[in-house]
C-alpha cells in the first residue's frame, strides 16, 4: 500500500514541478509539499508501531 501511495504522490509532484518549470519557477518551490508528505508517513507510522507495542 504505501509503494503505491508513494507512487501517486510521486506522479502528483512531477506534474507540479513541471508546472512550475515551465511557468519559470524553480521546482524546489515544490519541496515543501514533499517534506510534508514524508513527515506524515513518518508520524503515521511511528503511530503504529506505538500502537503495535502496546499489544506486547
Amino acid at each position: 500500500m504505501e509503494a503505491s501511495t508513494d507512487a501517486a504522490f510521486n506522479v502528483i509532484m512531477s506534474r507540479v514541478e513541471n508546472e512550475l518549470k515551465a511557468n519559470g519557477y524553480d521546482k524546489a518551490h515544490a519541496q515543501s509539499f514533499r517534506d510534508e508528505y514524508n513527515a506524515a508517513k513518518e508520524e503515521r507510522r511511528s503511530g503504529l508501531l506505538k500502537k503495535a507495542r502496546e499489544y506486547f
